[in-house]
């Protein structure tokens, strides 16, 4: 193929060629450029060129083989991809949508959101919904590339997209001896990508989703695919061990194991995904594995749940409104319905009513903070029934204002409740009584080496 016909497969999309839009541009190449090492840059280059075609033929092979091995597995996976990919390959979009895959948002083009204004940002998120729809594709959430999410986003945001997928949390993984002989080069890479992502450590931070405002934020788990394969040089047993290692700290935690991946790796990362999968399919309590966009409405519907309180002589009955799919949990709490086994100390609820003693402190987590205090909106959302105001004190798990004022991180100020031998009930935060969760999260960012080069056209 010629330099011509090269050229002529970019999709130009009537970029402006004006001053200002060049000064833009020379903005945007800067911060691109102090982002990437010219280790970084080459090694990723080197790899796109082995992985990719002119065409999108290689790659769309390659989308279809990995969606057709999670499958066996009964799982579906999200692809964020940006809506120029949507719109230049609509039939294959659409196809993958008619098989049960989850595409989400990714940008217009591929671009660091970092970098872009507010109306910049504004004019993406509107592009790439009108591919979609006139794909009859219906997206329900986003991920920037590189998960350059700011918070000026959220003012540009269609109302369509209910979710957020761009915060980070990093995990301290079991790595392979292997690991340590990969050259500078491959470091760059994980290096370079870790500086994309920004992330939290799972030390002092959750992996479970949020409400910001109107939006549910659902973090990603690194290190991912492109970090393991492409800088630390690992091979399919060493991957294997890593993912393995961060689906049971996952599951020992109750959160959520996001699997950042891309299906440009999948000829490679392939056998050590489908073990995963397989190796969560035997964990108990049961791994939900499921999509962004199932979290997302799952999330909406548990924000929903509450407990209604009655005395009935010398006891209380507690009225769990909540859904039929919902997991309530109690520990150390004398009662007479029945509960099963679950993990730990924690039994399963199975009626959506409980009668403990009035005379003995409510099995519930009160809090010396206002009701809009950050870390109430937390303990929430982690499940647990919170009670402010006067009630606070009379919750058999109680925090005082001394105790917030220490600044417990997240884990630990939620290792301080579940270290207690204190009665306690809550709504657990996944359905079904699963104990984790699981999700595959593979950005398609490209289908062929022109995808790529159109980027350039973008900045």
């Amino acid at each position: 193929m010629d330099r011509q016909a090269v050229i002529s497969r970019l999709p130009h999309d009537g970029f402006e060629a004006g001053p200002r839009e060049n000064l833009r541009r020379i903005r945007k190449v800067a911060q691109w450029l102090e982002l990437r090492s010219v280790l970084y840059i080459c090694f990723r280059l080197i790899a796109l060129v082995t992985r990719y075609g002119l065409t999108a033929s290689r790659a769309k092979r390659r989308t279809l083989r990995c969606v057709e091995a999670l499958a066996r597995h009964d799982c579906s996976p999200t692809f964020p991809t940006p809506g120029q990919v949507v719109r230049r390959n609509g039939a294959f979009c659409r196809e993958l949508d008619r098989r049960g895959v989850e595409l989400a948002v990714h940008g217009y083009h591929h671009l660091d959101f970092r970098a872009l204004s507010e109306d910049e940002a504004r004019s993406q998120f509107a592009r790439a919904t009108s591919a979609y729809e006139k794909n009859g594709i219906r997206p329900e959430g986003f991920r920037c590339p590189y998960l350059s999410y700011v918070e000026r986003i959220n003012r540009s945001l269609p109302p369509a997209l209910g979710y957020s997928s761009n915060k980070a949390i990093e995990w301290d993984v079991v790595l392979p001896d292997a690991s340590r002989r990969a050259g500078h080069g491959a470091r760059a890479i994980f290096a370079g990508l870790s500086k994309f992502y920004q992330p939290a450590p799972a030390r002092t931070h959750v992996s479970v989703p949020s409400m910001a405002g109107q939006t549910v934020e659902i973090p990603v788990c690194i290190p991912d695919d492109l970090q393991l394969l492409d800088g630390l040089k690992l091979d399919d047993p060493a991957m294997l061990e890593a993912w393995t290692d961060l689906l049971h700290q996952t599951h020992r935690r109750g959160e959520l194991f996001d699997v950042l991946f891309h299906p440009e790796s999948f000829d490679r990362s392939g056998s050590a995904l489908e073990a995963v999968l397989h190796r969560a399919r035997d964990l108990r309590p049961a791994v939900w594995i499921t999509q962004l966009r199932d979290i997302n409405r799952w999330w909406r519907e548990k924000s929903g749940f509450a407990v209604d309180t009655c005395r009935e002589g010398e006891l209380v009955r507690l009225e769990f409104r909540c859904s039929d799919r919902a997991t309530v949990l109690a520990r150390h709490v004398d009662a007479g319905e029945r509960m099963s086994a679950w993990h730990g100390s924690y039994r399963v609820v199975e009626s959506r009513t409980l009668r403990v003693k009035a005379s003995a402190k409510r099995p519930f987590v009160g809090v010396d903070a206002d009701p809009a205090d950050p870390v109430v909106g937390f303990l929430k959302d982690q499940g647990y029934i919170v009670e402010t105001g006067s009630e606070a004190t009379g919750c058999a798990t109680y925090l005082s204002s001394t105790d917030l004022a220490r600044g417990q991180d997240q884990v630990r100020l939620i290792e301080s409740i579940e270290s207690s031998a204190a009665p306690l009930v809550r709504f657990w935060r996944w359905p079904s009584n699963a104990r984790s969760a699981l999700c595959v999260t593979g950005d398609l960012d490209a289908l062929s080496l022109t995808d790529y080069a159109a980027r350039l056209f973008a900045l």
